[in-house]
């Protein structure tokens, strides 16, 4: 089970319980057998993070003349 994702990744063996630091881009996410995968399937955790990443949204712009619709009330 993978518990921290980044650069490098925690993945505990269910096993005996160990925990590992693993390359993203050396640990491949790979399943039981089908028949049917996906091209993304055999990517890399690396390769997954840097798919997120390009699929992230762009960030708000940032206002330049903030008071220009503020409205004054008078006093």
């Amino acid at each position: 089970m993978v518990t921290a994702v980044g650069d490098w990744c925690e993945v505990w063996l269910i096993l005996d319980g160990t925990v590992h630091e693993v390359r993203a881009d050396r640990l491949p996410l790979e399943g039981g057998p089908r028949s049917d995968r996906l091209g993304w399937w055999n990517w890399t955790v690396a390769e997954h993070l840097a798919h997120r990443a390009a699929q992230a949204p762009a960030p708000p712009p940032t206002p330049v003349q903030t008071g220009l619709f503020e409205a004054s009330m008078p006093a």
